[in-house]
């Protein structure tokens, strides 16, 4: 986490709740922590400590007691009816426990209720038992539009509210959505100190990144795409969009009210919808021509095939301000994407990287490594992928990328949700909550936990070797690898188990 802008949800929340008559306080505690640490490497500590069991750190706990303890405090100082904690993922959930028992310390009587994607995507295990031990009063999954509203009236019968059966927002919802109030936000803690975190990035690069302060901005929820390993879809089963020219003109209100010349889209993809994401872009190209606004713009993109980015389209996209796009590629291999259900090739690819290069957009490519079904040929060709655009390095087209997978299928996933036809069995970690699993595949058996783990490593220090730039706070690999031996022995006593157990069975 880089601290580029402030959270929009309880931005929007807040205005939903002032339009409605109530009143409302939103309240970014993180942002200020994470400007307590001297480097990025110590905040990334933080996140040790909520995902990896036994954690020993004396000097991280202490800062941790103390500033959660302040945060509650703070909290209960509102004296607000409701107080609610957004769980991002499951790497907040240890946090935020901590957070709603301090909170209970000072005021017992204090209602409490959770809500984010962290509740909704089948985490809500973890809420019901914070309710079932009176910490909590309430939880919201699904989105909160509507929900929050119900739970402002205390109707906690509503769908959504201490139940899985939340309501989907219709497409016309998200057109109506009030503008977020950043009123109670510090903007100067956003965007510029970001504690080192591309220290290793060229000059360059940086400006792309570093500007003065950062705005999201949402134009669409959801997802066109319905790719195997992501709950994207379980979370927005509908891809609902705003029009172009209104994520425009509050792009331009936005910039002029607080004088923010930079913007990060919180899309799962900013050009979903070709015909709006053009619509925006002509709109954008305009200003910035005509008003020498000079704004730019940041987030997910995806890389369509057969050429539907004109070399046009790219010319507008770069005149609207496109800075750094990230590109969920995923994958090396051809074959390995189609299964994904990606429907673009690697010479699609190099078209869209040629068209960045040429208006001088960084791409930050995004790859899962250890796909189930990925043997060894598609792994070979995952290295000839690095050779291949490695060009694309050199000057910075691809800023830097990311190496992901290897552990988790992720819940509420078409993979998750197929798992005995790929021939995948889970195998429960031991520690953590049931989610946190591996995962051993009887259809490709050559795929081990500790293969997996060393093809991450090798392609790492394959992409290093020719020039590519992998960030230097990958925690997950750097603890696999540390765990390493740890990890196989712990799968091969798995194996071994199993193969027992069946052998018992077949006697039986």
């Amino acid at each position: 986490m880089n601290m580029l802008y402030p959270p929009p949800a309880p931005a929007v929340l807040k205005s939903i709740l002032n339009k409605k008559g109530f009143s409302c306080k939103s309240k970014d505690f993180v942002a200020d922590f994470y400007h307590t640490f001297k480097s990025h490497k110590d905040w990334i500590k933080i996140d040790n400590w909520n995902a990896l069991p036994n954690f020993n750190d004396p000097d991280i706990e202490k800062i941790i007691e103390t500033k959660v303890k302040d945060w509650a405090k703070q909290i209960v100082d509102y004296n607000a009816h409701w107080v609610g904690i957004s769980i991002f993922s499951y790497e907040s959930h240890k946090i935020g426990k901590l957070l709603v028992e301090k909170i209970k310390i000072i005021n017992p009587s204090q209602k409490i209720f959770l809500g984010g994607s962290g509740i909704t995507n089948v985490r809500t295990p973890y809420a019901e038992k914070l309710l079932d031990q009176g910490l909590i009063n309430a939880y919201i999954t699904g989105e909160g539009e509507k929900t929050i509203i119900e739970l402002a009236k205390n109707n906690l019968n509503y769908p959504g509210i201490n139940n899985k059966n939340f309501q989907k927002v219709s497409k016309e919802a998200i057109d109506v959505l009030p503008s977020p109030d950043y009123s109670d936000y510090d903007l100067s803690l956003y965007g510029k100190e970001n504690l080192g975190v591309y220290d290793d990035l060229e000059s360059k690069t940086k400006s792309h990144i570093e500007t003065q302060n950062t705005l999201p901005i949402t134009g669409s929820k959801g997802c066109v795409r319905k790719c195997s390993y992501c709950d994207v879809p379980f979370l927005w089963p509908k891809f609902t969009h705003r029009g172009g020219l209104q994520v425009a003109e509050e792009i331009i209100e936005k910039s002029k009210k607080h004088g923010v010349r930079k913007f990060h889209f919180t899309d799962s993809l900013v050009n979903g919808s070709m015909k709006e994401f053009r619509i925006m872009c002509d709109a954008l190209a305009k200003y910035n021509i005509d008003k020498d606004a000079n704004i730019v713009w940041t987030g997910q993109f995806i890389f369509r095939p057969n050429k539907q980015h004109t070399k046009e389209d790219w010319e507008i996209i770069s005149k609207s301000g496109a800075s750094v796009l990230e590109v969920g590629l995923e994958s090396g291999s051809d074959d390995i994407r189609f299964q994904m259900g990606k429907k673009f090739t690697n010479d699609d690819i190099e078209y869209e990287l040629e068209n960045c290069q040429k208006h001088k957009i960084t791409t930050f490519p995004l790859f899962i490594v250890g796909y189930p079904t990925e043997t060894e040929k598609h792994f070979q060709e995952y290295k000839e992928w690095f050779k291949r655009f490695k060009r694309f390095s050199e000057d910075k087209t691809i800023m830097s990328l990311e190496l992901g997978g290897t552990l988790r299928i992720q819940p509420n996933t078409p993979d998750f949700n197929n798992l005995p036809k790929m021939g995948v069995e889970l195998i429960e970690m031991p520690h953590g909550p049931k989610e946190d699993l591996l995962w051993w595949n009887k259809n490709n058996p050559e795929l081990t936990l500790s293969k997996r783990i060393w093809r991450r490593f090798t392609l790492g220090k394959l992409a290093k070797q020719l020039g590519y730039i992998i960030p230097a706070d990958d925690k997950d690999l750097t603890y696999l690898w540390s765990k390493w031996n740890q990890l196989k022995d712990f799968e091969t006593k798995w194996l071994y188990e199993r193969k027992n157990r069946n052998k018992i069975k077949n006697i039986q």
